[in-house]
């Protein structure tokens, strides 16, 4: 479960992105931000993963204060697609997929296997796993971002 406790969080420009925001996320849930452009949204899967901090408030995963926990463990624990996707231009598409469960220590093997099968859940083929993002169209690089995101089996995930 996700908890946004009065979660405020203002620029140093002074614009506000959230305001005293309260919302609980249901584990086991799909839940959707919906809303014009410049309403919070984005900010607010920020705030999860502590890609920003509030400046007031809390956000809680399963009971815990994101605020207290180390922010690249945390940011492990979580899948998280952006709408560029973040892709590392240096890395072919198996070496992007298998980022995440490579720093949590898994097996080049079990990385590999689990890298094709999350391709071709994404509609990707074994073929393209040497393939470099600018070898690959914009839909296609989405879909690597995604096996990424999904790859380590996340217990959360973020789709921006």
């Amino acid at each position: 479960m996700i908890v946004f406790d009065a979660v405020t969080k203002r620029y140093a420009d002074g614009r506000t992105a959230l305001d005293a925001l309260d919302l609980v996320v249901p584990a086991g849930q799909v839940t959707a931000l919906v809303g014009p452009a410049g309403t919070g949204k984005t900010t607010a899967l920020r705030l999860v993963n502590r890609l920003l901090d509030p400046t007031a408030g809390r956000v809680l995963i399963d009971g815990q204060d994101v605020a207290h926990l180390d922010p690249v463990a945390l940011r492990r624990g979580i899948g998280y697609l952006t709408t560029t996707g973040g892709l590392l231009p240096h890395k072919d598409v198996l070496g992007n997929v298998c980022m995440v469960p490579r720093l949590l220590g898994w097996e080049r093997d079990a990385c590999r296997k689990r890298a094709l099968e999350v391709l071709e859940l994404v509609g990707l083929s074994a073929a393209q796993a040497s393939a470099f993002p600018s070898q690959l169209d914009a839909v296609s690089r989405q879909r690597v971002a995604l096996a990424r995101a999904v790859a380590a089996e996340p217990a959360l995930l973020l789709l921006d």
